[in-house]
């Protein structure tokens, strides 16, 4: 409940910790729900994935005084039930993947967009996966709790290849990757990184090679994937190499990143159409 406006601030209190907030105004949205500050009954709390009595299965979205709030697990129809605690078999556990539209594996924790179907252009991170659906959490969701129930294959994973992991073809990514090691491009990109003296005007392979050097040309620009480090598992692209460390793009955090030279690993699809 908002109890003061100053300016562009807000003061809040919690119906859960009954604490007073400050926050921005354009950072609230207004609610008709009334949390009851109970995110657990028996084993099963919010946002757990759970198999209901008659085999379906969903997301607790909600936890009432004697019941859940489910989103289930049907794609593009949002479907929200309400039960008790006895109508729940067990709670899904299991670590699952699936894969997306392009044949890429698509794991918990990964970025998706979903491409096809009522949930189309929607984009966040997944949250569980069972029998090929995803439930996908986006931040800008205002229903259900941010939760988006769709298909793996209506979604796909990004960063991930557009043309399938055993494809023999350019995807878009790569073909950007081939724009970039074009001398028409190489000649207008020096600009975006600091000067290193004359031979950053004479374009072709050798003129951008930048600190990293001429043996570390053919990384730059290449799709890559984390393999170790505190990002572990994210895809991204290489902007620059500076000895053993390498400046990432990430795609899915949309910021650069740097990280050592053993903790990335190409990604299978990468094809180098100009070495």
């Amino acid at each position: 409940m908002v109890v003061k406006v100053d300016g562009h601030v807000l003061i809040i209190l919690s119906d859960t910790t009954k604490e007073h907030i400050r926050v921005f105004a354009d950072h609230v949205v207004e609610s008709s729900e009334i949390t009851t500050g109970i995110t657990r009954i028996g084993d099963y709390e919010l946002h757990d994935l759970v198999l209901l009595d008659n085999l379906s299965f969903g997301v607790i979205i909600r936890v009432e005084t004697e019941a859940f709030q489910v989103l289930k697990g049907v794609p593009d129809r949002p479907e929200v039930v309400l039960v008790k605690l006895r109508e729940i078999k067990s709670k899904i556990d299991r670590r699952t993947s699936a894969k997306d539209k392009f044949n890429n594996m698509v794991a918990t924790k990964d970025v998706v967009r979903v491409v096809e179907g009522a949930c189309k252009g929607t984009q966040g991170p997944v949250e569980h996966i069972h029998k090929g659906i995803l439930f996908i959490y986006d931040r800008h969701h205002l229903e259900h709790a941010g939760f988006i129930c769709a298909k793996a294959q209506s979604c796909i994973l990004v960063g991930g290849s557009t043309g399938g992991r055993r494809g023999n073809g350019m995807d878009a990514a790569d073909a950007r990757m081939g724009a970039l090691r074009s001398p028409a491009s190489i000649l207008q990109s020096p600009g975006r990184l600091p000067p290193r003296g004359p031979q950053m005007n004479y374009g072709g392979r050798f003129g951008g090679g930048g600190r990293g050097g001429r043996g570390h040309d053919a990384l730059v620009g290449k799709c890559i994937k984390i393999k170790s480090g505190p990002y572990k598992g994210y895809r991204g692209r290489v902007k620059e190499v500076t000895g053993v460390l390498v400046r990432v793009e990430l795609d899915s955090l949309m910021k650069i990143v740097t990280v050592k030279r053993d903790d990335i690993a190409d990604t299978p699809t990468v094809a180098t159409p100009f070495r």
